[in-house]
């Protein structure tokens, strides 16, 4: 029978709970036989990672891109298609359907074009129509292919699993914990915030017109990211290059 998604949350919630304490109980903080680093905490801990502005432009750019990503996929992605393109609820889950599809796509395929192309150069095309796409959503022309835009949506959004990447390389071993825990959390902040404002900007509107902004803004914010992270990408794709090759 269905048990109703509060029942299936606290089952969840259960299960993490569960998780977490075979962690704290059974993990280690180091191999057996490894003494556990001690020094400065300043220089091992999250003081280090925050200093540096390195994480702060990758940051930004993965709370706008995982932002505005989850909310359009879990959230206002349908009612968009239902509220401007008068779709049913097949139409809707195919579309949904197909931008999973794409976030699956560019998962599999950053990787491999970073290795080839630089992870920074793979970050900046792809933010680039990411950005794009939220520029098409945010016209809303009458005959606009958007199932075919959510696709590309979902493909060009799949950058972020690069700027896990790329923190991964940028910062020392004792530090990458800490630094991608850092990523992870403004990636899931931005999730929780930007959801939030669109909702806020959708219900002030007027149909079409609450989706303009939502979109116009999630297409600045990116492009503010996006800007915000371009300077020293060279630099910084040497010197990570320089460190994988070390």
């Amino acid at each position: 029978g269905e048990l109703g998604w509060r029942t299936v949350f606290l089952w969840g919630a259960g299960v993490v709970a569960l998780a977490a304490s075979v962690i704290v109980i059974g993990g280690r903080n180091a191999p057996p036989g490894v003494a556990w680093r001690t020094g400065d905490p300043s220089a091992s801990g999250f003081a280090a990672i925050v200093r540096d502005h390195r994480f702060w432009r990758i940051a930004f750019l993965n709370l706008a891109t995982v932002g505005t990503t989850f909310a359009v996929q879990g959230l206002w992605g349908g009612p968009y298609l239902t509220d401007l393109y008068a779709f049913g609820d097949l139409q809707v889950g195919n579309a949904l359907v197909g931008l999973g599809i794409g976030v699956v796509a560019g998962n599999l395929a950053c990787g491999w074009l970073a290795d080839r192309l630089g992870r920074s150069s793979v970050v900046v095309v792809s933010a680039t129509v990411f950005v794009a796409t939220q520029v098409l959503l945010a016209m809303a022309l009458p005959a606009a292919p958007v199932s075919a835009i959510y696709l590309v949506f979902g493909l060009s959004s799949a950058y972020f699993v690069v700027l896990a990447a790329e923190v991964r390389a940028i910062f020392p071993l004792n530090l990458t914990g800490r630094a991608l825990t850092g990523i992870n959390f403004f990636g899931m902040a931005g999730a929780m915030v930007v959801q939030w404002l669109m909702g806020i900007m959708i219900g002030a509107g007027s149909g079409v017109a609450g989706y303009r902004v939502a979109f116009t803004t999630t297409a600045a914010l990116a492009a503010v990211a996006l800007v915000v992270y371009l300077p020293g990408t060279r630099l910084r794709e040497s010197k990570i290059l320089a460190h994988d090759e070390a």
